[in-house]
């Protein structure tokens, strides 16, 4: 039994280096985190709103392949807020219902490799995502229940921290935004919106 626990042990410990001889290769990834929307214009013929927006979440699932200093990878995402007010040149009205993105990227990393555990990295990533407003209620009023689907596009920074070189974590600023996704209101006139995102999110890969 002795001699099995230590056979045990040295596969364990022969499989964790393997795993850390090198990060070079396919892996996954998720995120969490907190999604900051800035106030955003609300287009409808020659009336212009601003909405606001409470502070909500996102959360992201990914898989890639890392060539050592340069990473490619498909992003899911999802990201939500809820409406706070609505405001016009004349006042504002308080509102309900919320914004969300759901979003497929194809993202590009560059990672500056160094002596640390600590690797910083930048990027960027384009796709699609379709926007959604969801019971949009202004002063009580029912405005929109809509969504679109439109280019979407974002910058990355942040820094990865490993635990071996088989599971990294990672705290990352992700800048998403899209083109105008254009609504319909309950009454049927369209309206064109804003969509950018700030992003703060931790998250974990592992390496095949």
């Amino acid at each position: 039994m002795k001699k099995f626990g230590v056979d045990v042990l040295g596969f364990l410990l022969l499989v964790v280096s393997a795993a850390t001889v090198s990060a070079k290769g396919p892996y996954v990834g998720g995120q969490a985190g907190v999604v900051f929307l800035p106030d955003s214009d609300i287009q409808q013929g020659i009336t212009t709103l601003t909405g606001s927006f409470d502070t909500g979440y996102g959360l992201g699932l990914a898989g890639g392949y890392n060539f050592d200093m340069f990473r490619l990878e498909g992003e899911l995402f999802y990201k939500t807020n809820s409406f706070e007010e609505v405001s016009t040149g004349g006042g504002s009205l308080p509102a309900d219902g919320d914004v969300s993105a759901l979003g497929l990227m194809v993202n590009a990393y560059y990672d500056f490799k160094n002596q640390s555990r600590f690797t910083p990295f930048i990027g960027g990533g384009i796709g699609m995502a379709q926007v959604s407003i969801k019971d949009l209620t202004i002063g009580g009023l029912a405005i929109a229940d809509d969504d679109d689907t439109v280019f979407a596009y974002q910058g990355i920074a942040g820094v990865g921290y490993s635990i071996t070189q088989a599971l990294t974590l990672d705290l990352t600023y992700k800048y998403t935004a899209t083109l105008d996704p254009e609504f319909t209101d309950v009454t049927g006139v369209p309206f064109e919106a804003e969509y950018q995102s700030h992003n703060i999110m931790l998250g974990a890969r592992f390496n095949f």
